[in-house]
């Protein structure tokens, strides 16, 4: 074999490495954005036709002047349209899980609450959420302690 052949030879490969390298950008782009896109999506989007949204929901708990068998149906519907928090982030909490740890304390705060409803809801949610259990309950904690009882 002479040098112009193993050139020749390792300049084919060059070519084959870089083409293999460009296919493999595209495709690993392609799956790490069909990835992010799904990660997009909220939960709160998937709702059934005639069922109120999360934040009408949450609008209704915060409302001082609700009356408790409003409270008991939008905490019904939380449960049965809006069960799922998203999973954490590593050891962190997804952002979403704020606004049900916001809920729960507006719910301990509400003047027409009940025990009944506050633990419905709490243990609704950890059923569904078991990674949350330990935030649930501090959410819960904290709505107590805000009472100042």
């Amino acid at each position: 074999m002479s040098a112009e052949t193993i050139l020749l030879i390792i300049g084919v490969l060059m070519i084959v490495l870089a083409i293999l390298v460009v296919i493999l950008l595209f495709v690993d782009n392609d799956k790490t954005s069909t990835v992010s896109k799904a990660k997009k999506t909220n939960t709160f989007s998937k709702v059934n036709k005639g069922a109120r949204s999360f934040d009408e929901l949450r609008k209704i708990v915060k409302n001082s002047s609700t009356s408790k068998e409003e409270l008991n149906s939008a905490i019904d519907d939380i449960i049965k349209y809006y069960p799922n928090i998203h999973p954490k982030l590593g050891i962190r909490v997804h952002p979403e899980f704020e606004l049900y740890s916001e809920t729960m304390l507006y719910l301990c705060r509400a003047k027409n609450t009940s025990k009944d409803i506050i633990l419905k809801l709490d243990k609704a949610l950890i059923d569904r959420n078991p990674s949350y259990k330990s935030e649930l309950e501090d959410a819960l904690k904290k709505g107590l302690n805000s009472l100042g009882v």
